[in-house]
């Protein structure tokens, strides 16, 4: 098994320094989380991600893609509207480029709640959102993995069945599938069946 630790375990925007004691420990992987990763995520230039990447590959990792992808902005999500909507679109659209610009392939992303929409029309929402956004990653050659989370009221696909529903509903090459252990253990999602089904 290979071995990826995210950024959240290191020193908030001291990422570069522990590259090489991570190799050392038997890490191959790093899953960049943009918040923890850099004072102001959305005002990363070429020369912090070069600087990143470079730190990244010297020391004989990879960057396998970015999580927590949306946890510096509170007030974006699936759900959000109007101005919101299009700003979370374009928030994950320049992730997906830093992404590829690392190396990465993966962006995962947790659906959220679905504030005051009833579990039917959120349906219909996260289709129309995601229908819109995917074509837009899909040149970047990253995969916008949905991610099952531990139970909550109003939460949405919180379980790894619903997060394999849409993932199939539309059927996109640049939409894939995450599996933590957290939300399967909470959801009772443990065992090989969740595995075999998704």
């Amino acid at each position: 098994m290979k071995l990826a630790l995210s950024t959240l375990a290191l020193p908030r925007f001291e990422v570069e320094n522990w590259m090489e004691p991570l190799r050392a420990l038997g890490v191959e992987g790093i899953e960049v989380a943009p918040g923890h990763s850099w004072p102001d995520p959305d005002l990363v230039d070429a020369s912090a991600i070069i600087r990143l990447r470079r730190a990244v590959e010297g020391a004989g990792l990879r960057v396998v893609g970015l999580h927590a992808l949306l946890d510096d902005a509170p007030d974006l999500g699936l759900f959000a509207e109007g101005a919101a909507r299009a700003r979370t679109m374009d928030l994950i659209v320049a992730r997906s480029a830093v992404c590829r610009d690392l190396g990465g392939q993966t962006l995962v992303l947790e659906a959220g709640r679905r504030h005051r929409l009833d579990e039917r029309a959120a349906w219909v929402a996260a289709r129309a959102f995601l229908e819109e956004l995917l074509p837009r990653l899909e040149p970047h050659g990253t995969v916008l993995c949905l991610a099952p989370q531990p139970p909550a009221p109003g939460q949405f696909c919180a379980s790894a069945r619903d997060c394999y529903m849409l993932a199939n509903a539309l059927e996109h090459p640049a939409l894939g599938l995450h599996l933590g252990a957290t939300a399967l253990m909470r959801n009772d999602e443990m065992g090989h069946a969740p595995f075999c089904l998704v």
